[in-house]
């Protein structure tokens, strides 16, 4: 049996066995699961080195999170292959009469924003809790991350999106004034396998970028020119769900030191030059935009606050095979398709069901560690279900389930053409869901 077919059995084992109906009243944003985190394995310094930690959709595209405590891959477009994408991060300011600092919540630096000197994680798939920890500053931050994965229900386990939750403690003896703030990069239109380390790039269709805020949300929409029938066509949201009070967003920003005066300034990213511009913002061909969205928060001592960031991606004609190489797979989309008819729909979605989203999902993990297995052999197990999340695996429109077995860069490194790998390596299993 193929390691594929191992996986994805194991997959189906979890998901089966903690078949059950959870109870929705009541339950928070908050990820109650401290417990089962109390008794799990903590990984700090070089055991980050391998951390890939996939949040997304079975079948549908993910993101991928490494142990700097930062999104590094994305494979929710129209690529096939992941790929990194500059001026998507996230980051707080700490403000003070003498002026604000401001820092990344990764422990590498980016736009010059000081990064965590320390991180550590936590993990039952599918959460995931990130540590920081910052020299000299009197507050604790962390990062948890998730995918809905309920048992015997594909589309709550197959929704395009990814949900994060920042918690602020201050443990200092006076209140804080942050600024929490999130950069997306535009991806509307990319259909190409090769790494986004600029916003001109040809894999880019003229992307424009819009800021909305409705009763308990400001939303970042993004789309682009992309002609409708290609790979890349397709959109993304990125949103705040909170007091839209305390939020601000800005459509685009180019420059991360006027970003610092704003907030130094304002404590918002309000950029009152953009406001001439009438949305959809769009841009020449091959250029993309990022947007940001942020929230103001005043902590008190011993107090916590916490941030809820939703962010969703609909590409219905994403590639199911990699585009350099040629597949007969190319272009049949995927079935997320078939229920949304946007990024902005399945983030309704997602924030209409998010507690029974949430309990189920929490209360398949917690039923399925209640066992007297030991966690080293549950932990492995449930690792697995993280495969038909991951670029492996895909499910088209016609909800048909494909995976991937091999890798064409292996052999090619080894001397081996690719298209001679595909020969020596089946593409596909395919089973009807």
């Amino acid at each position: 049996m193929s390691r594929l077919s191992i996986s994805f059995s194991f997959f189906l084992l979890c998901f089966v066995s903690a078949g059950i109906t959870a109870q929705a009243e009541g339950v928070s944003l908050k990820v109650p699961l401290d417990q089962l985190y109390a008794s799990s394995d903590v990984y700090e310094e070089n055991r980050l080195e391998a951390l890939d930690f996939v949040v997304g959709a079975i079948g549908g595209g993910s993101v991928r999170l490494n142990g700097q405590g930062r999104i590094h891959r994305w494979s929710c477009m129209g690529n096939s292959i992941e790929t990194g994408a500059v001026d998507s991060f996230f980051g707080f300011s700490v403000n003070r009469d003498r002026g604000s600092s401001y820092y990344a919540i990764q422990t590498n630096e980016t736009r010059s924003l000081q990064p965590a000197d320390k991180v550590s994680f936590r993990g039952i798939y599918p959460f995931a809790r990130f540590d920081y920890k910052y020299s000299g500053l009197p507050l604790k931050v962390s990062m948890s991350a998730f995918n809905p994965k309920i048992p015997l229900n594909l589309k709550d386990s197959a929704l395009p999106c990814a949900v994060f939750e920042f918690e602020f403690e201050n443990t200092s003896d006076n209140a804080l004034d942050i600024t929490f703030f999130a950069s997306q990069l535009n991806l509307s239109g990319y259909r190409d396998d090769s790494p986004i380390n600029s916003r001109e790039h040809l894999g880019l269709q003229r992307a424009f970028n819009r800021i909305s805020k409705t009763d308990g949300k400001i939303t970042l929409y993004m789309d682009s020119a992309t002609p409708p029938g290609w790979n890349g066509a397709g959109n993304m949201t990125l949103s705040i769900a909170a007091d839209t009070n305390a939020c601000s967003g800005a459509a685009n920003w180019t420059d991360i030191g006027a970003v610092k005066d704003q907030i130094a300034k304002h404590k918002n990213v309000d950029f009152l030059e953009f406001e001439a511009i009438p949305y959809p913002w769009v841009r020449r061909k091959y250029v993309s935009l990022a947007g940001m969205l942020s929230m103001n928060l005043k902590i008190e001592p011993g107090e916590k606050a916490s941030v809820p960031v939703f962010l969703s991606w609909y590409f219905p004609n994403a590639a199911n095979g990699m585009l350099s190489h040629g597949s007969s797979w190319d272009g049949l989309g995927r079935q997320y398709a078939n229920w949304f008819e946007d990024s902005a729909a399945v983030e309704k979605y997602v924030l209409n069901n998010f507690t029974r989203l949430n309990c189920e999902s929490v209360e398949f993990v917690e039923s399925f560690y209640k066992t007297s297995l030991p966690n080293y052999i549950l932990n492995r197990i449930n690792a697995q279900i993280a495969v038909p999340a991951s670029p492996t695996c895909f499910i088209d429109k016609d909800g048909n389930f494909g995976g991937w077995e091999g890798r064409w860069q292996e052999y090619e490194a080894a001397g081996v053409r690719g298209d001679e790998s595909r020969r020596q390596n089946p593409l596909q299993d395919r089973t009807g869901l």
